[in-house]
């Protein structure tokens, strides 16, 4: 959260998150990628973290507006 990257506080923190069969086979295949060795699931060109404002400013709100 807030561009920083924690660790759960408990255990019980952890949650399942419901997903396609398909999403999770490509989201295995791509940590066997030599690319896979990056820390985040979706990286910036850096292999770092996406930003929040970035992804809002530059996709989020243009996919809306397409959308109408």
């Amino acid at each position: 959260m807030n561009g920083r990257f924690t660790t759960l506080k408990t255990d019980g923190a952890s949650r399942d998150i419901d997903m396609l069969p398909s999403v999770a086979e490509t989201l295995r295949q791509q940590m066997e990628e030599p690319k896979g060795q990056e820390r985040y699931v979706f990286s910036n060109a850096d292999g770092g973290p996406l930003h929040r404002d970035n992804m809002r400013n530059r996709v989020w709100n243009d996919a809306i507006n397409r959308a109408g």
